[in-house]
C-alpha cells in the first residue's frame, strides 16, 4: 500500500466530524481531532516521499526495460502478449547472480543467506531436469530426485555438477530470499512497479538442452538473459489469466502451432503473460537466466481471495495434492530417472 493512500482520498466526515462532536466536548471529539491532525501531517511526508518513489520506479522499470514505454506497456502488453528487449550491452545484469553465485548457494555458504537466514537447501529449494518423452509418446520434465544426492557422497554442488554434465537443467527456486541483489531488485519490482509480489528462480543449462516440456505458468513472467543463448518458442494462450489452481499440463495436440521462434542472448529481457505457452531449449552454449514470477493470483484478487478460502475449506474436508505434482514424471507413462549415469566432475561444461 502506498504511504499517501489515506491521504490522497480523505473522506469528508473525516474533516467535519471533529468540529460537530467539539460542542459535546466529549473524549470521541478529541480522538478525532487527533486523527486529523495526524492526517494532516501526514501529507508533508508522503508529498516528500512521492518524487522519491516515482523516480525509483522509472529507475527499477529502465532497469529491466530500457526505453520501453512503461505506459505503453501497461496498456497495450501486461497481461496480453509477449515482448522481447535486446539488451545494450551483455553485462548489463552480469552483477544480479553468477556462476560464482550460484556455487554459493549450493555449497550453503553463509554468504549466501544474506536475506533469509536459512541454513540449508531443500527439494523446494532445488530441482534437476530434463526433458523426457514418456510411453504415452507426450514429452515430460523429468526430475532427479535431490534425496539421492545423500547418497552419492560428496558435496551437493558436486552432485549438481554431475547431473547437469548430463543433461539436466539446474533450478533454483526463491533465490530472491537467498541473495541480496534480487531481494532488492524484487522489492523495487514489487513496490513501484507491479505491486505484487515477485520471486525470482534460476534455471542453468548445459549445451544441446532443455529442462522443461512446452507448458504455462499462472504468474507473469520476467526472464533476464545472465550468460550464454537461449532458443524460445511462444505458443499461444489455452487459458487466459489462469490462476494457480488451473494450471495443468497440456498435451501437444492442445498447444497448437509455435507463435514466434526467438533467442535470447546476454542482457536480453523478454516478459510473456501467465496462460501462454513456451518452451527453451539450448544449443551450442552453456546457459543461464532469471525468471521474474510476478504473482497476481494467490490473495491478490478478489478472484483469488475466494479461491484461496474455499481450497482452504476443501484442505479441511481432504488433503491437497502438491501444487507442482504435475511435474513430475508419472510411473506409468515415463522410465523414472536413474542416477547411475552421473559420474564425478569439477567443472559445469
Amino acid at each position: 500500500m502506498s504511504p499517501c493512500h489515506g491521504f490522497l482520498a480523505p473522506p469528508a466526515t473525516l474533516i467535519l466530524t471533529p468540529f460537530r462532536c467539539a460542542v459535546r466536548h466529549d473524549l470521541t471529539a478529541w480522538c478525532w481531532c487527533l486523527v486529523v491532525l495526524l492526517t494532516l501531517a501526514d501529507a508533508t511526508r508522503c508529498m516528500s516521499l512521492l518524487s522519491d518513489q516515482l523516480r525509483t520506479s522509472d529507475q527499477s522499470w529502465k532497469y529491466l526495460f530500457g526505453s520501453v514505454s512503461k505506459s505503453d506497456f501497461f496498456s497495450q502488453v501486461w497481461e496480453t502478449q509477449y515482448v522481447h528487449v535486446h539488451g545494450v550491452s551483455p553485462t548489463a545484469f552480469a552483477e544480479l547472480f553468477d556462476i560464482a553465485a550460484m556455487e554459493a548457494v549450493l555449497n550453503t555458504s553463509p554468504s549466501a543467506y544474506d536475506v533469509s537466514g536459512a541454513s540449508s537447501l531443500s527439494d523446494r529449494d532445488v530441482k534437476l531436469v530434463r526433458r523426457t518423452k514418456g510411453r504415452d509418446g507426450e514429452w515430460w520434465s523429468g526430475m532427479l530426485p535431490i534425496s539421492a544426492a545423500a547418497g552419492a557422497g560428496g558435496s551437493f554442488a558436486a552432485f549438481a555438477r554431475s547431473a547437469f554434465n548430463q543433461g539436466f537443467t539446474l533450478v533454483l527456486n526463491r533465490l530472491n530470499l537467498r541473495w541480496t541483489p534480487l531481494y532488492e531488485l524484487c522489492s523495487a519490482l514489487s513496490q513501484h512497479v507491479f505491486g505484487y509480489r515477485c520471486d525470482v528462480n534460476l534455471y542453468f543449462s548445459p549445451a544441446n538442452a532443455q529442462g522443461f516440456e512446452a507448458h504455462f505458468d499462472w504468474m507473469e513472467s520476467i526472464v533476464i538473459q545472465l550468460q550464454g543463448h537461449k532458443q524460445w518458442s511462444i505458443y499461444g494462450t489455452p487459458i487466459r489469466l489462469p490462476r494457480a489452481d488451473q494450471k495443468y499440463k497440456p498435451k501437444s495436440a492442445e498447444i497448437g502451432p509455435v507463435l514466434q521462434d526467438l533467442v535470447m542472448a546476454p542482457g536480453d529481457v523478454l516478459y510473456f503473460p501467465s496462460g501462454m505457452v513456451h518452451e527453451a531449449r539450448t544449443a551450442r552454449d552453456v546457459s543461464m537466466h532469471l525468471t521474474i514470477g510476478i504473482e497476481v493470483d494467490v490473495i491478490f484478487t478478489y478472484t483469488g481471495v475466494l479461491m484461496l478460502a474455499l481450497n482452504r475449506s476443501m484442505e479441511r474436508v481432504t488433503p491437497s495434492a502438491e501444487p507442482s505434482a504435475w511435474l513430475s514424471v508419472p510411473s506409468s507413462t515415463c522410465t523414472p530417472l536413474s542416477t547411475s549415469e552421473l559420474s564425478s566432475s569439477s567443472r559445469w561444461t
